[in-house]
């Protein structure tokens, strides 16, 4: 017997390839000729040169299974996947091959479909954070634009009360609304004054439950004064008690100034009803 370099598989003596993977055999041993004695020197041939005997199998012989290659007639092994003596795929070799493939297309299936599975595993991990860090970002910002705003109102509060507080005993300067008007680039925010002018428009709701006024002359729309009411109760008193058109007198002080167009805005504390 001899064995395959390659795969370790044993081979008959008079075989050229390796009936399990096909490699061709080398360093074949000489084969001794089972009539005549001689040693058969030309391994490439399968019969004796000296009797001209053909060289038979070692085993294969004397076995009831023996098959023959589909190439060259010659007896295979019923388990041999290639062909001894012309190293040609035997239908057994064939069926082994398919199978193989098989295998492998079935493993390569198994592992891409485990890839695709872990991708889109991934994926929705991934999503499941950015989506959990941005829910948490977004609280974060949340709660924080919400503190910053109560604390922003509470010094609102706290700061428009003492205004409220300074504007009993504060020095007003006396204008008309056309005066406040026309004045607009020279009034300040801050300054505490007392504005005498018709009323003209009126917003007074449930969203903003505060009530604002234009109190101005009637100047063809050049100029206005808005007033804001410190507190919305006093806003809903004096919607109540005021009509379109009245005159009114208001004390306050004044929150935003907008010279460009002539615009004053003051928070009012008091109504002037001397």
């Amino acid at each position: 017997m001899q064995i395959c370099e390659k795969c370790g598989n044993q081979c008959f003596d008079n075989e050229r390839y390796c009936s399990a993977c096909g490699e061709q055999i080398k360093n074949r041993r000489q084969l001794q000729c089972d009539y005549c004695g001689n040693v058969a020197v030309d391994l490439k041939s399968n019969t004796c040169p000296s009797c001209g005997a053909k060289l038979a199998f070692d085993l294969i012989t004397f076995t009831e299974k023996v098959r023959v290659c589909g190439c060259c007639g010659e007896k295979i092994a019923p388990g041999a996947r290639f062909c001894g003596m012309c190293g040609a795929r035997t239908v057994f070799g064939e069926i082994k091959a398919a199978e193989h493939k098989d295998t492998l297309r079935r493993r390569r299936t198994a592992v891409i479909s485990l890839v695709i599975i872990g991708i889109i595993v991934l994926g929705i991990s991934i999503i499941s954070a950015v989506i959990l860090h941005d829910e948490r970002v977004y609280r974060e910002s949340e709660e924080a634009r919400i503190s910053s705003y109560e604390a922003r109102s509470e010094e609102q509060s706290r700061q428009e009360a003492e205004w409220a507080e300074a504007a009993k005993t504060a020095d007003y300067t006396v204008y008309t609304a056309q005066e406040l008007a026309d004045g607009a680039g020279y009034v300040k925010v801050g300054d505490y004054v007392e504005v005498t002018g018709k009323l003209i428009t009126r917003y007074h709701g449930y969203s903003a439950n505060n009530m604002e006024i234009v109190a101005n002359e009637e100047n063809e729309g050049k100029g206005e004064v808005n007033f804001t009411p410190y507190e919305s109760e006093m806003g809903d008193e004096f919607a109540d008690s005021h009509a379109f058109g009245d005159t009114v007198t208001l004390r306050g002080r004044v929150s935003n100034v907008f010279p460009s167009i002539h615009v004053v805005w003051v928070t009012w504390y008091e109504e002037v009803t001397e």
